[in-house]
């Protein structure tokens, strides 16, 4: 079958559901989904469609290598008081957070050691027909609170800071929201301490036995970002210490056309 992805999102295959928590907006949910989809050669896997006809992917596999988040000395903070820590500083000024060599950062914007390898190496590698059909994108990388029982707020704080670019990841939320266990894998805070073991094998981003990187930064420590671990939970680890895969995440432009059955047999490819 083929078809164009302007048609209503039911022309998909079984898992496409409306995002709850952003209007316009589409998503695949559940154990495994018929979203596989042939990109620059590789399996990919469709995480949404976008209010604006764009369709986010996922590389399906991690990359090969293990990669810091950032690797920055010091990461930019802005205080509001005159006073922190003990040193007085002039209010609403941006310094650089204190602290004795390579900390990390978790401002992707900066850019982070992840943001520049993603959209300089990697997307340099992408088969020319390939980039063709990548549209630069806003991304939501606001901070979130580690851990928390409100996605909807979780959803909220992501989506108050933006970035455009080509390559990302995926934020924190997107994980717990392909989860179909609403009851007991809604949230950040159950995923992270209650119910890990059940929750992997409702969601069809988990990978077994592998940790990878989200671009989400914790609100509280400039040098932690989200990451979903090997035994499928959300947690903060630092940017700069701790060595995670990679899973690319792209946007596809609004004009292409799509055939297949989205099966891992029979993948969604680009027709043009």
């Amino acid at each position: 079958m083929t078809f164009s992805h302007h048609y209503k999102p039911c022309t998909f295959s079984a898992g496409w559901l409306i995002d709850i928590y952003e209007d316009g907006r589409y998503i695949y949910k559940g154990a495994n989904p018929n979203n596989y989809i042939t990109f620059n050669d590789e399996k990919w896997r469709i995480l949404s469609l976008e209010k604006d006809g764009t369709i986010k992917i996922i590389r399906n596999e991690i990359l090969s290598s293990m990669n810091a988040w950032d690797t920055s000395n010091s990461c930019p903070v802005t205080y509001n008081t005159s006073e922190h820590n003990g040193i007085f500083t002039v209010p609403n000024i941006i310094y650089l957070a204190p602290g004795g060599g390579a900390s990390g950062c978790n401002q992707w914007t900066r850019p982070a050691t992840l943001n520049t390898y993603l959209n300089d190496v990697y997307y340099n590698n992408i088969d020319i027909m390939s980039k063709s059909k990548i549209v630069s994108h806003t991304w939501n990388i606001g901070a979130i609170t580690e851990n928390n029982h409100d996605l909807d707020k979780q959803v909220k704080d992501e989506n108050a800071v933006q970035w455009v670019g080509n390559i990302g990841l995926i934020t924190a939320s997107e994980y717990v929201r392909a989860n179909t266990n609403v009851e007991q894998c809604g949230n950040l805070y159950d995923l992270y301490f209650n119910n890990n073991v059940i929750c992997y094998v409702t969601n069809w981003m988990y990978i077994s036995s592998t940790s990878w990187w989200t671009i989400s930064p914790v609100d509280s420590n400039s040098h932690q970002v989200i990451s979903v671990f090997r035994s499928d939970y959300l947690g903060a680890i630092e940017t700069i210490y701790s060595q995670n895969y990679i899973r690319p995440v792209l946007y596809l432009s609004p004009d292409i056309t799509l055939s297949g059955s989205g099966s891992k047999e029979e993948p969604y490819i680009i027709v043009n």
